[in-house]
């Protein structure tokens, strides 16, 4: 019996050394993607997450995409039927697959469609028609399929001790009390703006695909024909209309939008300060925020680092992982962060080797 634990022992400190399943301590973080297909797919093989099928062979590592996996790059829809694919592999397989929503995946959400190209649309057209941009909103619909699984994801998650976001939430700005409040309040936004969307089409006021602009237009559109017969009436008795109270305190709501979690410069999905502030003078902030939501270090996105490599800032406490991996846009290379324990690495595509932090 000792003989046979002694074995198993030495069988488990041996696997991961030659190249089996590793431990679930492993966390392997990718930015921006941007519809990088290629890209994409080669740095999750060099990696090690998939093989040369591009089936999971990670085991039970984590992978956790920050984000911005949309928009730009004419393979969204490839990226994206591959994250849903790999999410399910890497279950099975113990490990797990993370996809945050970045702010161009809300962008898409809400409808704002100004990066869809005309070549993502088209990977969406179906034979015989020339509808693809119609086909790509009603997918990313509530009711669509790349909706439906959009709107189930987090804007932040924290693994082991580690936070991952897309952006970040700003240190100078009153600290949530948790990461789940981050979430909640962003799955709220989404909801109240799709069910004010859904209100609009019922009522005959707009279609199912109208865009974020023009929804706005006839939320002050609306607020102002009722301003307009609330004046009448009272200046010469002219008969009110039957006024939608609902929908004209949801109209106003809207049109408040710019100060919503998901679309504030400041918010978590577009904040750059842990990319582009002064080390020196935010430490201090940056430290009590992690330090208050019991994270070690958060890793983020969304802004493209200058050299194009991961960028480690705030004495490890930050590391920022877009590296401009769609080139035609960003003139960058695929890149990944690595995380096991105390041992902090970047892995690039091209082969060059990241030192541990």
């Amino acid at each position: 019996m000792r003989r046979f634990l002694i074995a198993a022992a030495l069988l488990a400190w041996f696997v991961p050394a030659f190249g089996q399943a590793p431990g679930r301590n492993r966390v392997v973080a990718i930015g921006d993607i941007h519809g990088a297909y290629d890209e994409f797919t080669l740095l999750l093989k060099h990696a090690g997450l998939v093989n040369e099928k591009l089936s999971w062979s990670g085991g039970r590592a984590t992978l956790v995409q920050t984000g911005d996996y949309t928009d730009r790059g004419s393979g969204v829809r490839q990226v994206m039927d591959l994250l849903i694919r790999l999410e399910r592999e890497a279950k099975r397989a113990g490990g797990q697959v993370v996809t945050l929503l970045g702010n161009h995946e809300v962008m898409n959400l809400i409808g704002d469609w100004r990066d869809v190209t005309p070549e993502i649309c088209a990977t969406f057209t179906k034979a015989g028609t020339d509808d693809g941009c119609v086909a790509y909103r009603q997918a990313m619909s509530p009711s669509g399929s790349y909706g439906r699984w959009l709107r189930e994801k987090q804007i932040a998650a924290k693994v082991d001790d580690t936070l991952f976001m897309h952006a970040g939430i700003n240190p100078a700005q009153p600290v949530p009390r948790s990461i789940d409040d981050v979430n909640r309040q962003a799955r709220a936004e989404i909801r109240q703006l799709d069910s004010f969307r859904q209100r609009l089409v019922r009522s005959k006021l707009a279609d199912a695909s109208v865009t974020l602009q023009q929804l706005l237009d006839v939320s002050a559109s609306e607020l102002r024909s009722a301003s307009e017969a609330i004046a009448a009436n009272k200046a010469d008795g002219t008969p009110l209309p039957e006024l939608d109270v609902p929908l004209l305190r949801d109209a106003q709501a809207i049109l408040d939008i710019g100060t919503w979690s998901l679309v504030n410069p400041e918010g978590p999905l577009w904040f750059r300060g842990y990319a582009l502030w002064d080390e020196a003078q935010a430490a201090p902030q940056v430290f009590a925020l992690l330090d208050s939501l019991k994270v070690t270090r958060i890793v983020v996105g969304h802004s493209v680092t200058p050299d194009r490599k991961i960028a480690r800032r705030f004495d490890g406490r930050v590391y920022v992982i877009d590296t401009g991996m769609l080139a035609s846009t960003y003139k960058g290379a695929p890149a990944a962060l690595e995380i096991m324990g105390a041992s902090v690495k970047p892995i690039y595509a091209t082969g060059e080797v990241g030192a541990p932090r």
